[in-house]
């Protein structure tokens, strides 16, 4: 979930609820064996350790199903993710406008929805 206040802060939340498991791996974007004690839960993974970002430096958060965890992520939420090459040219888009002073508008966000440039073709 993207948020913004009308005091000009902005925010990314991962909403839900996630379990804390044993193992933090890269196994952690498979199905796993429930019949073995070892995948067990081990509790749920508390609001405080969820993805989340407030107000990042950089001035803006990109949404587009890429990479939702730092490489030294606490919990395996996200830790099998990469980044997307939609993201990259979110970004991108972004940052163009950004170097040149841009204020952005409702327009230029519908832009940036409907942009069909593809990054790997």
């Amino acid at each position: 979930m993207v948020v913004a206040s009308s005091d000009g802060d902005i925010g990314y939340v991962l909403a839900g609820v996630f379990p804390k498991r044993n193992d933090l791996n890269l196994s952690a974007r498979y199905v796993k064996r429930g019949d073995l004690k070892a995948n067990d839960w081990d509790g749920i993974v508390p609001d405080a350790q969820q993805p989340h970002l407030i107000n990042p430096e950089k001035g803006y958060i990109v949404c587009a199903n890429n990479k939702i965890t730092t490489d030294n992520a606490i919990t395996e939420i996200g830790v099998g993710m990469s980044g997307t090459t939609r993201a990259d040219r979110i970004a991108q888009l972004i940052e163009e406008k950004i170097a040149v002073g841009h204020k952005f508008t409702i327009e230029d966000m519908v832009a940036i929805q409907y942009d069909k440039h593809d990054g790997v073709a």
